[in-house]
């Protein structure tokens, strides 16, 4: 069975729900129908059934709430399809290190888009690489305001932090980047350059063994502008 190989996919469960609401099982309808929505919140089909299933249970409220969720996912979509051609000339100009291209491209998708914490991390990223360093603490605490657990925005506020010589600071924001994932390796290369700038070589040691292991462990890194 589909889910039985697949259980992670949340196509699988929508089909599912899909089915069990077509033989009148309201009930096995919602139960997969909500599993498909937790591994894919923004599962247009999904929503948008488990919506039509609450008014059938008579739940008002709660056909209201997907049947809002639906809108603002469909909203969503579009943007990204209006967008999606300054994200790829953002990427490959970010990559390229064309930095004054990647601003414009990533300010016409904050123009379409200013709640995609994505963009303002990476305007942040920007800002630093042309050297206007209060623009990006701004667009940094943007990102972080709108996606309170991304890593990658608490490294890269610590590596402002660290340009302005706030060692302090920047270490505690990196540190809050390895708290929310154990797994990300560019953190731990910039600790070990606080430490061997403050003079502790074994802490600098073993930063840089904690950044070489799981760098080997997950290599990559290059700028990905994409929908989560």
């Amino acid at each position: 069975d589909l889910i039985a190989r697949r259980p992670e996919d949340a196509e699988a469960r929508y089909v599912l729900g899909m089915a069990r609401m077509q033989s009148g099982d309201l009930k096995e309808a919602e139960a997969a129908l909500l599993e498909a929505h937790r591994l894919d919140p923004e599962h247009l089909g999904a929503l948008s059934l488990l919506a039509k299933v609450e008014a059938r249970l008579g739940r008002a409220a709660e056909a209201r709430r997907y049947e809002e969720a639906h809108r603002a996912a469909l909203s969503r979509r579009h943007v990204e399809e209006r967008v999606r051609g300054h994200r790829q000339k953002a990427v490959e100009a970010f990559n390229a290190e064309d930095y004054p291209t990647a601003l414009k491209e990533l300010l016409a998708i904050e123009k379409e888009d200013p709640r995609d914490p994505q963009v303002h991390l990476y305007l942040g990223s920007t800002y630093i690489a042309l050297g206007r360093m209060d623009e990006a603490r701004s667009s940094l605490e943007r990102s972080l305001s709108l996606a309170p657990r991304s890593e990658r925005a608490y490294m890269e506020l610590g590596r402002l932090e660290a340009l302005q010589g706030r060692l302090d600071e920047a270490v505690a924001a990196l540190r809050q980047a390895t708290r929310l994932n154990p797994q990300f390796a560019e953190p731990h290369y910039i600790l070990a350059g606080i430490h061997r700038a403050r003079g502790d070589m074994q802490g600098y040691e073993d930063e840089m063994n904690r950044f070489r292991v799981l760098r080997a462990n997950s290599p990559g890194g290059a700028m990905q502008l994409v929908v989560p």
